[in-house]
């Protein structure tokens, strides 16, 4: 009776209906006990089971694995940025980059970029016409872009420059952007100096002499040196041209005081006028141009001033207009003290030849490199070619020898820092070109 009445529960069930009991069933159910219950419904259910199969339900199956949907088909409006059902979740590997792509990029031979690892996310969402972001919807979130390739400079920066950023070139940028040439630096220009002078010529001028330029013009610059060659002092004279083209029509006029003769020679050689006139046909660019003079002392008359002037004439090649300069000599480099020598003599000679020299200056100067005897011996016999006699406290007696013209005696007494002078000789000239030489020379 209790698997009856279960048995019509379950057509019931499948039926829906609600199931008819009886009362007396209803009765020997609530009656049995609860062990004898599950005996029966064990033996009812182990029966069921070999006998007939169950009924039919109507309840739905259970769920099978899901299996992935497939991607949706993009469709136009996809393409203008409608919404579009999510994707599901997948794990897609980046596009790699293609070879052709990598040989039209990479023209610094850079190896293509790495693909990122697997299980990188990919964009989810529908395409858009600009491919990250829609025209009317949400942008579309964006896959990690993959490396590009990057241009390496050409050569790295000097050390101390700064780094420049490197700059995309295309395939045409070689053709395209031809830097000009770098510019020629100019030319070097020989300076004036002591190893630019021929051997022969240097050594003819003295032991280790030193080049004064006392002329620097727009085409022509002049540079001098005085010595002496055992007989006569010597002018060495170093014409030079500052330009890089050719200088034509130059002239050289050596005008000298009287007293004074000259003899000519150089490199090249020199061809002297009978006036001294010495005439190049050019100079080249930067070439140079030598003169000896050997200025002997004459037995004539000496002018009252001694001083050396030399002419300049030539043509300027930027403007081919004519030139003349007139260059005075500086006594300190060549002036009548280069006629003065050492005169070695007594006390007693130096006062017994007094009387015989009548022509006479005086003259008081400050001096103020001069403050003692040692000071003014040192200096009039390195600069005037005087020669002490002798020191007699603040007194200073001193003696020099022109080849032609004698003897001339200087008398110097020191005053605080002032010197008085008396000179004498047998020529006013003479004496007057001694003054000049120790007003300048002690200077």
């Amino acid at each position: 009776e209790l698997g009856t009445s279960m048995f019509a529960q379950l057509n019931s069930a499948s039926s829906g209906q609600p199931p008819q009991r009886s009362h007396s069933s209803q009765q020997q159910q609530a009656q049995a006990p609860p062990e004898e219950k599950k005996q029966l419904a064990a033996s009812l259910f182990a029966g069921m089971s070999m006998g007939s199969s169950p009924p039919k339900s109507h309840a739905p199956a259970a769920p099978v694995a899901q299996m992935t949907a497939p991607k949706p088909q993009n469709d136009l409006l996809d393409l203008l940025g409608g919404p579009t059902p999510p994707a599901p979740q997948q794990h897609v590997p980046a596009p790699q980059p293609s070879a052709a792509l990598n040989d039209l990029l990479s023209f610094d031979n850079t190896p293509p970029a790495q693909a990122p690892a697997q299980g990188t996310p990919a964009a989810q969402g529908g395409l858009s016409l600009f491919g990250d972001a829609t025209l009317y919807g949400q942008p579309a979130p964006q896959a990690a872009p993959a490396a590009q390739p990057t241009m390496q400079p050409a050569m790295a920066p000097a050390k101390g420059m700064a780094q420049q950023p490197s700059q995309p070139k295309g395939a045409f940028d070689d053709l395209l952007s031809m830097e000009a040439p770098a510019p020629m630096p100019p030319p070097v220009q020989p300076q004036m100096t002591n190893s630019s002078v021929p051997p022969h010529l240097m050594a003819a001028v003295g032991a280790n002499p030193i080049i004064e330029t006392i002329y620097k013009g727009p085409v022509l610059e002049l540079g001098i040196v005085s010595g002496n060659d055992g007989t006569s002092p010597v002018l060495l004279v170093h014409i030079r041209n500052t330009n890089q083209m050719q200088t034509h029509d130059v002239g050289v006029n050596y005008r000298l005081p009287s007293g004074v003769t000259q003899a000519i020679s150089g490199e090249p050689a020199p061809l002297v006028s009978p006036s001294g006139f010495v005439g190049l046909p050019h100079i080249p660019g930067f070439g140079s141009v030598f003169h000896l003079l050997h200025l002997r002392p004459s037995g004539g008359g000496l002018d009252r001033q001694f001083q050396i002037n030399i002419g300049l004439q030539y043509r300027d090649p930027s403007t081919s207009q004519s030139v003349t300069e007139t260059v005075t000599v500086p006594d300190e480099l060549f002036g009548f003290q280069m006629y003065i020598s050492p005169a070695v003599m007594t006390e007693q000679d130096f006062g017994g030849s007094w009387a015989a020299h009548p022509c006479e200056k005086r003259f008081e100067e400050v001096f103020p490199r001069i403050n003692s005897a040692e000071e003014y011996q040192s200096a009039v016999e390195s600069k005037l070619h005087l020669k002490v006699v002798k020191i007699i406290g603040v007194e200073i007696i001193s003696a020099g020898m022109h080849s032609a013209l004698g003897a001339c005696l200087v008398h110097g007494r020191l005053s605080g820092g002032r010197i008085s002078f008396i000179v004498r000789s047998k020529s006013e000239s003479f004496t007057e070109n001694v003054v000049r030489c120790l007003a300048m020379g002690l200077q």
